[in-house]
C-alpha cells in the first residue's frame, strides 16, 4: 500500500468514525460569527483583486496577457484544483450520502436563478437581462466560503465543512459551465446540449468521480499528485487577478448599467440571503448543512462569471462591475447575515 494509499484509508477511517457518532450532517454545531473574522475573509479578496486592477490600469501587464492568464485558469489551474481536491479528499465510502451536496449546489443556484427572474423584467436589454440572472444565481461559492469557515468554526468541523463545500461545488460547477455559460454565451437553444458538457472544468470532475469510483486514482504517483495540488493552487487567486484586471479596463463611474448593477447587487446580497434565512428558521435548521446553506447565499456573486463572458467573448463591463460592488457590498452584508442566523437558529 502507498503513501496516497494510506491517506485515502486514514480519511475514510476518521470520517466513517465520525458518521457512526453524529449521523449524517444535521447536528448541533457552535461558531462565532463577527464582523471582524468575515471582513478579513472577503478584504482578502478584495486586496487580491486590487493588485490586478493595479497592473492592468499601469499597464504594467498587457490585456493580451490578460486574456492568456483566463486561458490557463479555464484549462488548466481549474481542472488541476478538481481533480486534486477529489483525489486528496473525496471517497464514496465514507460520503455514502454525497449526492446530497451536489443537489444542493444546483439547487441553490436554482433558486437564485428564480428570485432573479422575479425582479429580471426591470432590466433593460435581453442580453444583459441573462447576465443579471447568471449574476442572481451563481456565487462565489468556494473561495470566501473556505475563508469564513476556517475563521469562525473550530478546526474539526472546520475540516467537515470543507469536504462539504467541495462536493457543494460538484453542482454548482456543472450548472454554472453549462446554464451559467447557455446565459452568457446567448446562444438560442430550449434545452442544454451535450457540448454544453464539453468544456475542462466539467470534463475534470467527470475524470475524477470515475477514478475514484474504480480506485484508479491509488494508483497516481504521489509526486503527480501533489504536482496537481500546486497547479490548483494558483487557480483562485489568478481568477481574481483577472476579475481585478478586468475592471481596470472598464469605467467603474460609468451610468449606464448604474440602475441594473444596483438591482443584481440588491437581489443577490438582500433578497436572497433574507429568503434563504427565511427558510432556514423556519425548519429550525441549526447544523452545519444550514450554515454551508447561509453562507452560499449571502456570499457575492461568483468572479467565475467573468471567466465565463471573456471565454465565450462577451461584454463583460456590467458583470464586472456588480462583481466589484458585490464585494464591496458583502463585507458588510455577509457577516450581518451570519450574525442573524447564529442568533436566530444557531
Amino acid at each position: 500500500m502507498n503513501l496516497c494509499q494510506l491517506r485515502q484509508a486514514d480519511l475514510e477511517k476518521r470520517i466513517l468514525k465520525h458518521r457512526e457518532k453524529t449521523g449524517c450532517v444535521i447536528i448541533p454545531f457552535m461558531f462565532e460569527a463577527n464582523f471582524q473574522t468575515t471582513l478579513l475573509a472577503s478584504l482578502r479578496m478584495l486586496l487580491m483583486g486590487a493588485v490586478g486592477y493595479y497592473v492592468i490600469r499601469q499597464r504594467i501587464v498587457s490585456e493580451a496577457i490578460l486574456n492568456a492568464l483566463n486561458d490557463l485558469i479555464v484549462y488548466l489551474f481549474l481542472p488541476c484544483l478538481i481533480l486534486y481536491d477529489f483525489f486528496d479528499k473525496f471517497s464514496f465510502a465514507a460520503y455514502g450520502k454525497w449526492w446530497i451536496f451536489p443537489l444542493l449546489g444546483v439547487v441553490v443556484s436554482l433558486t437564485g436563478l428564480v428570485v432573479g427572474g422575479a425582479v429580471s423584467s426591470l432590466i433593460s436589454s435581453k442580453e444583459k437581462r441573462n447576465q443579471f440572472l447568471s449574476l442572481c444565481a451563481f456565487q462565489n461559492s468556494g473561495y470566501i466560503p473556505l475563508l469564513i469557515v476556517q475563521s469562525i468554526l473550530k478546526p474539526q468541523d472546520a475540516q467537515e465543512m470543507y469536504m462539504y463545500i467541495f462536493l457543494f461545488l460538484v453542482g454548482f460547477n456543472f450548472l454554472i459551465w453549462s446554464l451559467g455559460a447557455k446565459l452568457i454565451s446567448g446562444e438560442e437553444r430550449s434545452i442544454l446540449s451535450l457540448k454544453d458538457f464539453y468544456n475542462p472544468p466539467i470534463l475534470a470532475t467527470i475524470v475524477a468521480l470515475v477514478m475514484i469510483y474504480f480506485r484508479m486514482h491509488h494508483f497516481i504517483p504521489l509526486v503527480v499528485l501533489d504536482s496537481l495540488g500546486s497547479f490548483g493552487s494558483c487557480m483562485m487567486p489568478l481568477a481574481i487577478l483577472v476579475v481585478g484586471g478586468s475592471l481596470a479596463t472598464i469605467k467603474l463611474d460609468e451610468r449606464q448599467y448604474f440602475k441594473d448593477v444596483i438591482l443584481a447587487v440588491g437581489t443577490k446580497l438582500f433578497i436572497f440571503p433574507a429568503l434563504v434565512l427565511a427558510g432556514l428558521v423556519f425548519f429550525k435548521v441549526q447544523s452545519l448543512l444550514g450554515l454551508l446553506l447561509i453562507i452560499e447565499a449571502a456570499v457575492p456573486s461568483a468572479v467565475t462569471l467573468t471567466v465565463v463572458a471573456k471565454y465565450y467573448h462577451k461584454d463583460e463591463t456590467f458583470i464586472n462591475q456588480t462583481i466589484f460592488y458585490s464585494h464591496i457590498v458583502g463585507l458588510v452584508t455577509l457577516p450581518l447575515f451570519l450574525i442573524l442566523y447564529q442568533r436566530m437558529v444557531g
